[in-house]
């Protein structure tokens, strides 16, 4: 099984990764690579790919869904959606490929409604 972690490098996702690597996924960090993990000294972060990608950049021209639909992932992990755009944008690229939308678990862990639906 194949998981993508949006924002890998972040908090939460440094701690999300290893145990998927535990777990027996093939781990893919999609992050801006400005920062190493707060768990950077586990032998599991040898294992993960990491990519280095701007989402706000790659959103500009309906990219950055379709990135992580490209790595046909099982279970995608968004730790840094804060907008609705941030989540619509990523929904769109994953249903361009039916293979990938009939399968994949998402799981949104942004703060996208920490202060109410608007």
């Amino acid at each position: 099984m194949k998981a993508v972690v949006i924002g890998g490098s972040g908090h939460c996702g440094s701690y999300i990764i290893p145990q998927l690597v535990q777990m027996g996924y093939e781990v893919y960090n999609i992050s801006r690579g400005t920062r190493q993990p707060w768990t950077s000294e586990m032998p599991e972060w040898e294992k993960v790919n990491n990519i280095t990608a701007d989402r706000k950049e790659l959103m500009k021209e309906r990219k950055f869904g379709r990135l992580v639909a490209d790595l046909d992932p099982d279970v995608v992990v968004d730790t840094v959606a804060y907008t609705m755009d941030d989540i619509t944008e990523l929904c769109e690229g994953l249903m361009e490929k039916p293979a990938v939308a009939s399968k994949v678990h998402l799981i949104q862990i942004g703060t996208i409604w920490i202060y109410g639906y608007k």
